[in-house]
């Protein structure tokens, strides 16, 4: 049987922050020792960080251990962005093989690193949590991480920082850095259930991009992309008159049916040439795909927010929810909804008893295709990603 326990500490001093959420996360595990173990924190931590993982790894045997600091942490008591935080999940089972490891850089070498560390994901699809150091996480490693690992899901999220330390932290198997990523594969007698949910919805039909260059749109279904772009700035002026400032983002997808079941991904507009009419995005583009265009909502988040714990809890059937790890994106909590809790309430009204742990993030990571049993993830913006962790009832002798 799978047993799990989280914690979480608002302490500042980060060896008695980590004392006091492994006293409570390692309460309901049948003896002090974990499968494996998340550990997320606040920028405060970023620098004593290696002092957190060696304590826990002094008071209790951790076979994989995985973690990174952000703009802000969610635990058992809520979620945290202005202040000190320090959040742990612990999973204990004999039927779940765990491990961790660190990639020093997100070249073309880092994946093959990763084989060599974790030779549990030739045998196992599991899942792959990720975390990494913002300055270098690209599309480029997610590309091949999905060619070397197809059938692994792969969830995570850029660390973060706040703007008094700007100074991200990730961490595995009890060593910390700066720099590359950290990895975590879950494997065995556990299940994977993810739901992406987006706080920036499509509000003009989706297009084509029929003309595009690296990441300059020229056309979009045949038409100057700038005057595509205009016009729905100014259909969001006309709808919002009072509003002074109103950031609209593109939501680019693969194909139409993509946009209805959310798998897209969401980017900011860097600039638009006059000259040319091109527009250009923080993504590389291509012609075939499609484009439409967006606005960050607080009411469509809670939206979606729900409609994905709602798809969740209704898919568990022949399974019992056991843990859950949230990577949320620092553009979400206080600064889009105005006050904190918002998602985490929501959470607890589908789950009021599941031991949760999560980190705010610079970018999240999160499976936008899937393909039989192939499954493409991407970096995302604006998005929660959750990650249901579950086990299958025959594992507990039920029918």
């Amino acid at each position: 049987m799978i047993h799990t326990g989280a914690g979480m500490s608002l302490n500042p001093d980060s060896k008695a922050a980590a004392a006091e959420a492994l006293g409570e996360a390692v309460q309901p595990l049948p003896e002090p020792a974990a499968t494996a173990a998340w550990v997320f924190g606040t920028s405060h931590h970023s620098k004593s960080f290696q002092e957190i993982l060696d304590f826990l790894r002094s008071k209790i045997h951790i076979r994989a251990l995985f973690g990174a600091t952000g703009a802000g942490i969610i635990g058992p008591r809520g979620e945290v962005e202005s202040e000190p935080g320090l959040s742990i999940l612990l999973m204990s089972s004999d039927r779940v093989t765990a491990g961790a490891a660190m990639a020093p850089d997100l070249r073309s070498d880092a994946v093959q690193h990763l084989r060599g560390e974790l030779p549990s994901l030739y045998r196992e699809r599991g899942v792959l949590f990720l975390t990494a150091d913002p300055r270098s996480l690209h599309p480029g490693f997610l590309s091949r991480m999905a060619h070397a690992f197809p059938e692994t899901p792969v969830v995570g999220a850029a660390a973060g920082w706040s703007a008094e330390s700007q100074v991200a932290t990730i961490a595995a198997d009890g060593e910390s850095s700066h720099h590359g990523c950290a990895a975590l594969h879950l494997a065995g007698c556990v299940e994977a259930s993810i739901g992406v949910a987006h706080a920036v919805l499509p509000e003009s039909e989706p297009r084509p991009i029929t003309s595009a260059s690296d990441n300059r749109i020229a056309q979009i279904d045949h038409e100057p992309a700038a005057d595509v772009l205009a016009a729905f700035v100014q259909e969001q002026r006309k709808a919002h008159p009072q509003q002074d400032r109103i950031d609209i983002f593109c939501a680019l997808a693969d194909s139409l049916k993509d946009y209805i079941a959310g798998r897209y991904i969401v980017r900011s507009i860097l600039a638009v040439e006059l000259a040319t009419q091109h527009v250009s995005v923080a993504e590389p583009v291509r012609a075939g795909q499609f484009i439409c265009f967006g606005v960050r909502s607080a009411r469509g988040s809670r939206r979606t927010f729900r409609q994905m714990l709602e798809r969740l809890s209704g898919g568990l059937s022949g399974r019992a929810p056991r843990a859950t790890v949230i990577f949320n994106c620092c553009a979400r909590g206080l600064s889009l909804y105005g006050r904190p809790h918002v998602d985490l309430d929501a959470y607890r009204e589908f789950f009021p008893e599941l031991p949760v742990a999560g980190l705010f993030g610079f970018a999240e990571i999160g499976p936008i295709h899937w393909d039989g049993r192939k499954v493409r993830s991407a970096i995302l913006n604006h998005t929660a990603v959750l990650t249901l962790l579950t086990e299958p009832m025959e594992a507990l002798g039920a029918t």
